[in-house]
């Protein structure tokens, strides 16, 4: 994934986590198959990313998949008007989020299942570079004087 896409991901799972909507566990779903849901058009960052590019949500929003709403909400932001969909379901332009007819109370806090960390810490590991002289001579770490 490329560096700007991780970046509307992590926000996406983080405006999740914060109505209390299990985001860091909907993006650890979304990345073993990512690559195949982007190449297809179906990865919910992919489309999010454009949709707040654009400004608009797409005409076909019939059940969006959670890791859209976070994007909703950025075009609700520069709407300036609520995104409906189904029946109840809402994101204001502050970022509200209705489900149901009922409002997400905001919480703040994560609170994702070790597995779902795991999980999300394995994916993490594959953008580690491994530690190599040229690598410490070019100043990565503590370079080759360790004074701590």
């Amino acid at each position: 994934m490329a560096w700007g896409l991780a970046d509307d991901a992590g926000f996406a799972a983080r405006w999740l986590e914060d109505r209390g909507q299990e985001g860091a566990a909907q993006l650890a779903a979304l990345l073993p198959d990512w690559a195949v849901r982007a190449g297809t058009g179906t990865c919910p960052i992919c489309r999010g990313t454009e949709m707040s590019d654009l400004g608009q949500a797409p005409a076909d929003l019939s059940d969006p998949e959670p890791l859209l709403w976070p994007f909703l909400a950025l075009v609700a932001a520069v709407t300036k008007a609520p995104v409906t969909w189904g029946v109840g379901n809402a994101i204001s332009p502050d970022g509200v989020l209705t489900l149901r007819g009922k409002a997400q109370a905001f919480n703040g806090r994560a609170t994702p299942e070790a597995a779902t960390i795991t999980t999300l810490e394995t994916f993490a590991a594959r953008t580690y570079a491994p530690a190599t002289e040229a690598s410490r001579l070019a100043g990565a770490g503590a370079g080759t004087s360790d004074n701590d």
